[in-house]
C-alpha cells in the first residue's frame, strides 16, 4: 500500500476494513470510481495489504463476457479453496459444488440450495486458521449465479473472520449499485467513491512512475486537461517524454493513446455541435450568456443540443462544462490554426475582463504587435491582482512574443515581469533562464545589477551558493549609484556567509551595512527586510535581537510592500519558536501563508510551510507538523528542490525520530545523509547528524551517538555562529560521554559552554547544559548537586512550549532521583515524562519512560492479579479492539500488548478475546 501515490484517506480506510476482519466482523467494502480514476490500484494495495497480514486471499476479476456464465466467479473464489484438508464438506453439498463449479460430471443441475450451503461451509472453514479475504474487481460483470450465493453467504457470515472486497466502475457517485448488493445489511457495506487526484497528487503520481519533475504550472495544467484522472495523467506525461524539451503548459496536448477515448466523441459532432464546442473550449470561464452573444441564439441554439446529447457539453449550475476536461482539450486542438483565430477574434469582442481580452487577443496575432502587447500587460497585471500567477505569467510571456524589436525597454520591463510571475506561480528554473537572457542583452548599469542580484537570490533558494556568490559580486560595482541595489548586494553578501559559516565576520559587517543604508534610504520596506535578517545575525551570535522585532513591528509596512520570503516575520517566526515561544512564531508565518495564497504565490507557500513544520515541531504537534511538511515537500518539489527542500526533509527526520519510528527514521536517514554530506548548508549536515545520533542515544547506542556528534562539533564556524543549537548539541554530546563513562571528557567538553550560556542568560541553553551537568554530578556521585541542577532544567524548560525538551528534562530529573534513591519523587517525575512523551506519540521514550517506572514502581499489592497498564489492554481487547488499536490508544508497541495479553491470559485464566470479554474485571480486582 506503501507504493500507492495519495489517497491517504483511502488506504486508512482500506487498512481500517482488514483489521475489522480480524476482529470477526465480516465486512464488505465496495470501492467505486469512473474509469482510470484508480479504484483498481486500490483494490490491488488491499490485496497485497492482506497477504502482507498473512490472510487468506481469493480473488476474482470478471469481464462482460462472463456475465452469461453461471458460476465463473465462483469457480476463481472458491476453487483454491476447496481442496484444503480443512474443507470437510457433507456429501450433498460436496457434489452440488462439484458440479457447480464443473469439478465433476453431473446428470442433473446442482441444487440451489446445496451450492449456497456448500459456499458457506467452505468460507468458514477456510477463516478457521486465518482471516479470509474475498475480492472482485468489476462486481457490475458478476454472473448472477455467483452472486446470488456471495449474497447468501454474505448474510449469514455474521461474526466470522472473512470480508469482502468489491470494486465497481462507475461514471457517477449516485450510478445504482448491482441489484445483490442493494439489500446487505448497511452496518456491514461500506462504500468509497474514489476521487480525483489533488494537483499536488498528480505531481508525485508523475514523478514516482515516470520520473517526470514538473513545474507548478505544468503539474496544474495536467491536472487540468486530465481532471485528476491518475490513468489519463499519465499518458499526458508519456507524451511530454516522447516529445522531450522543456514542459510548458503550452506544450499539453491530447496524446494519441487518448484520441480513441474521446477524438471519436468529438469528431462525431455536426457542424452547429462543433462550432458550440470549439468556443466553449476557447473559453476560460463558459457560459451561456457568453455563448449565445458570441454565436448568436438560434446558432447556439442549434449547436447546443447536439454537444449535449453527445456526452461532450453539459450545464453547470454557474455555467457550461465539458464532460471531462480532456474533451476540452480535445475540441481545441482538432480545430485548424485559422479557425481558432477567427474563434478568439469574435471572443475577444465580448470580453469584460482584462485578461479574458488579453488571452483572445494574444491568440488572433500572427506577428509582433505593440497594441496586443499593451493589452497583455493589462490582462497580466489584472490576473496577478487577483491571485493567479500562472495566468500572469502566460500573458507576460506572450507580451514579451508580441514587442516589436525596436521596443527594447519594454521588452526587458516585461521578461523581468514574466520571470516574476513565473517564480510565483512555481517555475523559478523557468524564471531564471528569462533573466538570464535579459542579463545577456543588457549593458553594465544599475538595470543589469539588479537583474544579477536577484538570480542570485533565486541561486541562494536553490542552494547554490557559489554561484549566488559570483552574481553578487559581479553586480557590485554596478551600484555605486544604487542605494537599494547596494542594499540588496551587501544583504546577500551576508545571506551567503550565514549560510555557509564561511568568511562569517566579513558576512556580518555586511549585514550591518545594508542595515544602516537601509535606515538612511528612508524606505520602510527596504527597511524592514534588513531588520529581519539582522535579528537572524544577532540571534545567532548570541546577542540581543527583540529590540530589531519592535521596531519592525513599529514601521507598519503593508504586507504586499515586501517579497513574502524576505518578510521578517519569516526569521522571527523562527527565531521565537526556537526560543520557547511557538504561538508567536506561528502567528506571524501563518499571516504570511495566507498572504502568499490569497496572491497565489505557490513558490513561496511551500517555503512558508516548510517553516511553519518546524514551528509545530518545537511546539511538540507532531501530527501537524508532519502533515503541513508532506503539503511543503510536495510543493516544493513542483517548485524547485534547494535551502527549503533540505529544511523539510531534515523536519521529516526529527519526526520519525522523536515518534520513535525507527525503521522509517533509519530509511530516511539513509536517503538523506549522503544529500547533507554534499549540501553547501552546514546547518543541513549538522541536523541531519544531530537527528541521527538522538535516535542511537535513544535506543542506549551511546557510542554511535557520540560519534556522529564528534562529526558536528568538527564543523567550522559551529559554536561562534549559532550558538543556542551549539550548547544543545553539546548536551547530548555530554549525555553519550556520560553513558559511555567518559566523565572527565564531558567535563570538559560542558565547563566553557556552560560558562557562556549563563553569562549571556538564554534560558533554553541554561535549561540544556543544567541538564547534561545534572547527568554528570549524578555519575560522579554528586547527588544533592545533581537533583538541583535537573530541577532547574525542568523549571527553565516547563516555561517555554517545547514540550520534548521539556520531557526529557522531567526524565533526567527522575533518572537522578533514582540514583539518589528517592524512588518516590523519581516516580512523580518519571510520571511527568510519560504524560509528555504520550502526548507526543514519542514511542521509544514512552518505553524507556516505562521501563525506569518499573523499576521504582511499588510492589504489585497482595491479591491484586493484574497491574494498571495490563487491566487496561484487558478492557480494550476485551471490547473487541485489535492489538494495533490498543498500541495506538496506549501509545506502546504491538510486541508490548501482546507480551501484556499473554501474561492477562495465563492469570486470568482464559483462552480468547471471547472469553476476556466475559470476564468481570472490577470483581477480579476486588476479589
Amino acid at each position: 500500500m506503501a507504493s500507492v501515490v495519495g489517497r491517504k484517506e483511502e488506504l486508512d480506510a482500506i487498512d481500517g476494513f482488514l483489521e475489522s476482519i480480524e476482529g470477526g466482523r465480516s465486512p464488505v467494502m465496495l470501492l467505486s470510481g469512473m474509469a482510470g480514476i484508480g479504484k483498481t490500484t486500490l483494490w490491488n494495495a488491499g490485496v497485497g495489504s492482506a497477504k502482507d497480514r498473512r490472510y487468506r486471499v481469493v480473488t476474482a476479476r470478471p469481464t462482460e463476457v462472463e456475465t452469461g456464465l453461471a458460476f465463473a466467479s465462483l469457480g476463481d473464489l472458491l476453487t483454491p479453496l476447496l481442496d484444503t484438508p480443512a474443507t470437510d464438506l457433507p456429501g450433498p453439498q460436496r457434489d452440488a459444488l462439484d458440479a457447480a463449479l464443473m469439478r465433476v460430471s453431473a446428470a442433473s443441475p446442482p441444487q440451489p440450495l446445496g451450492v449456497s450451503l456448500g459456499a458457506l461451509h467452505v468460507l468458514r472453514a477456510a477463516a478457521q486458521d486465518a482471516p479470509l479475504l474475498l475480492a472482485i474487481d468489476d462486481v457490475p460483470w458478476l454472473d448472477d449465479a455467483s452472486a446470488r450465493v456471495l449474497d447468501f453467504s454474505i448474510r449469514r457470515l455474521e461474526a466470522d473472520r472473512v470480508g469482502f472486497l468489491l470494486a465497481r466502475r462507475a461514471a457517477a457517485p449516485d450510478e445504482p449499485l448491482p441489484a445483490w448488493l442493494t439489500t446487505l445489511p448497511a452496518d456491514r457495506m461500506t462504500q468509497r467513491d474514489v476521487p480525483p487526484l489533488s494537483i499536488d497528487e498528480t505531481a508525485a503520481l508523475l514523478r514516482e512512475h515516470l520520473g517526470l519533475k514538473l513545474s507548478r504550472p505544468v503539474v496544474t495544467r495536467v491536472h487540468a486537461i486530465s481532471g485528476g484522472t491518475p490513468f489519463y495523467a499519465l499518458e499526458l506525461g508519456r507524451d511530454l517524454q516522447r516529445r522531450g524539451g522543456r514542459a510548458t503548459p503550452e506544450s499539453l496536448a491530447v496524446p494519441r493513446s487518448l484520441e480513441g477515448l474521446v477524438g471519436a466523441r468529438v469528431a462525431a459532432l455536426d457542424a452547429a455541435a462543433d462550432d458550440v464546442a470549439l468556443h466553449a473550449a476557447a473559453l476560460a470561464q463558459p457560459t451561456v450568456r457568453v455563448l449565445e452573444a458570441a454565436l448568436g441564439s438560434e446558432r447556439f441554439a442549434a449547436g447546443w443540443e447536439g454537444a449535449v446529447s453527445a456526452g461532450v457539453l453539459e450545464r453547470a449550475d454557474d455555467g457550461v462544462r465539458f464532460a471531462h476536461p480532456l474533451l476540452a482539450a480535445a475540441t481545441y486542438d482538432r480545430a485548424s490554426p485559422e479557425r481558432r483565430r477567427e474563434v478568439h477574434e469574435r471572443l475577444a469582442g465580448f470580453a469584460t475582463e482584462p485578461e479574458e481580452r488579453a488571452r483572445h487577443l494574444a491568440r488572433t496575432a500572427v506577428g509582433p504587435d505593440a497594441s496586443i502587447a499593451a493589452a497583455l500587460d493589462d490582462g497580466a497585471a489584472a490576473a496577478c491582482g487577483r491571485g493567479a500567477p500562472e495566468i500572469a505569467a502566460s500573458l507576460a510571456e506572450e507580451a514579451v512574443r508580441l514587442t516589436p524589436s525596436d521596443e527594447a525597454d519594454d521588452r526587458l520591463r516585461r521578461r523581468i515581469a514574466a520571470a516574476e510571475y513565473l517564480f510565483s506561480a512555481g517555475d523559478a528554473a523557468r524564471a531564471d533562464t528569462i533573466l538570464t537572457v535579459a542579463a545577456t542583452e543588457l549593458s553594465p548599469g544599475s538595470a543589469l545589477g539588479h537583474v544579477l542580484a536577484r538570480r542570485a537570490i533565486f541561486a541562494l533558494m536553490f542552494a547554490d551558493l557559489d554561484a549566488a556568490d559570483v552574481l553578487f559580486r559581479q553586480a557590485m560595482p554596478m551600484a555605486v549609484d544604487d542605494p537599494r541595489l547596494r542594499i540588496a548586494l551587501h544583504s546577500g553578501l551576508a545571506g551567503i556567509g550565514y549560510l555557509s559559516w564561511r568568511g562569517w565576520r566579513r558576512a556580518r559587517l555586511d549585514m550591518f551595512l545594508a542595515l544602516r543604508l537601509a535606515q538612511e534610504l528612508g524606505d520602510r520596506s527596504i527597511e524592514l527586510q534588513a531588520l529581519g535578517h539582522t535579528a537572524s545575525w544577532l540571534a545567532s551570535l548570541g546577542r540581543p535581537w527583540r529590540h530589531l522585532l519592535e521596531r519592525a513591528d513599529a514601521l507598519e509596512v503593508p504586507l504586499d510592500a515586501v517579497p513574502v520570503l524576505e518578510h521578517p516575520d519569516l526569521q522571527f517566526g523562527r527565531i521565537l519558536s526556537y526560543h520557547g515561544d511557538a504561538a508567536e512564531g506561528r502567528r506571524r508565518v501563518e499571516r504570511l501563508i495566507e498572504h502568499a495564497r490569497a496572491s497565489g504565490d505557490w513558490t513561496s507557500i511551500s517555503r512558508l510551510l516548510a517553516v511553519l513544520a518546524e514551528i509545530e515541531f518545537d511546539a511538540g504537534e507532531l501530527d501537524e507538523s508532519e502533515r503541513i511538511a508532506s503539503g511543503a515537500y510536495a510543493g516544493i518539489l513542483q517548485t524547485g528542490e534547494g535551502a527549503f527542500h533540505q529544511d523539510v526533509q531534515a523536519t521529516r527526520l526529527h519526526l520519525h525520530v522523536q515518534r520513535g519510528e525507527v525503521d522509517a527514521a533509519r530509511a530516511l536517514g539513509a536517503e538523506v545523509e549522503p544529500v547533507a554530506q554534499a549540501s553547501a548548508y552546514p546547518w543541513f549536515r549538522a541536523t541531519v547528524q544531530v537527528s541521527l545520533a538522538m535516535l542511537d542515544h535513544s535506543h542506549g547506542e551511546a557510542g554511535a551517538a557520540y560519534e556522529r556528534l564528534a562529526k558536528v562539533m568538527a564543523e567550522p564556524g559551529l559554536g561562534r555562529l549559532a550558538p543556542l543549537h551549539w550548547e544543545t548539541i553539546v548536551a547530548y554530546a555530554s549525555e553519550s560521554l556520560v553513558s559511555l563513562g567518559r566523565l572527565e571528557e564531558a567535563r570538559r567538553l560542558l565547563d566553557p559552554v556552560e560558562r557562556r550560556a549563563r553569562r549571556r542568560g538564554w534560558p533554553s541553553a541554561v535549561a540544556e547544559v543544567a541538564r547534561a551537568r545534572a547527568l554528570v554530578l549524578a555519575a560522579d556521585g554528586d547527588h544533592e548537586g545533581a537533583v538541583r541542577l535537573a530541577e532547574e532544567a525542568v523549571r527553565i524548560q516547563a516555561g517555554l512550549q517545547v514540550p520534548f525538551r521539556t520531557a526529557r528534562a522531567w526524565f533526567t530529573l527522575g533518572e537522578v532521583l533514582r540514583r539518589s534513591r528517592q524512588k518516590g519523587a523519581s516516580r512523580a517525575a518519571f510520571g511527568s515524562a510519560l504524560e509528555l512523551f504520550t502526548r507526543l506519540g514519542a514511542r521509544v521514550w514512552i518505553e524507556r519512560t516505562q521501563a525506569e517506572l518499573g523499576r521504582v514502581a511499588m510492589r504489585r499489592p497482595a491479591g491484586s492479579p493484574l497491574t494498571e497498564t495490563e487491566r487496561r489492554v484487558a478492557e480494550l481487547a476485551g471490547s473487541g479492539q485489535t492489538n494495533r488499536e490498543i498500541a495506538d490508544a496506549l501509545f506502546i508497541s504491538v510486541h508490548t500488548v501482546e507480551a501484556h495479553l499473554t501474561r492477562v491470559y495465563r492469570t486470568l485464566g482464559v483462552q480468547s478475546r471471547t472469553e476476556l470479554a466475559r470476564v468481570d474485571l472490577d470483581k477480579v480486582a476486588a476479589d
